[in-house]
């Protein structure tokens, strides 16, 4: 039996590949909020690109009056906990408010 062109067992290895999971935490002045959850990847600039969509999100949607991203970074990590990217939102507004819609990966923030 064949999908597309490839036999049935090279579709079923091809989805028994596990794909990596991704914890994205987030830090303030007073605290952090650890991703106890994850989501998965295929691959870490795939989960890069997402933390930065989600703190570009964070950081134009309303908040309370007096609210400063000053200090808040977001961390992604892999599964053995080791971090792969840091995002520091005064950074990354600086960039937005000087760029228009800012880079989304500088090389060496990681």
């Amino acid at each position: 039996m064949a999908y597309n062109g490839l036999s049935f067992c090279a579709v079923c290895r091809f989805m028994q590949q596990r794909m990596p999971r991704f914890f994205y935490h987030l830090y303030s002045d007073t605290g952090v909020s650890r991703d106890a959850v994850g989501i998965v990847f295929p691959d870490e600039d795939g989960a890069i690109l997402e933390a930065v969509r989600a703190a570009r999100h964070l950081l134009r949607s309303p908040t309370e009056a007096g609210t400063s991203w000053t200090g808040w970074r977001l961390e992604v990590a892999d599964e053995n906990g080791r971090r792969v990217y840091r995002l520091d939102f005064a950074d990354l507004a600086r960039r937005l408010s000087h760029k228009g819609s800012g880079t989304l990966k500088d090389p060496g923030t990681g």
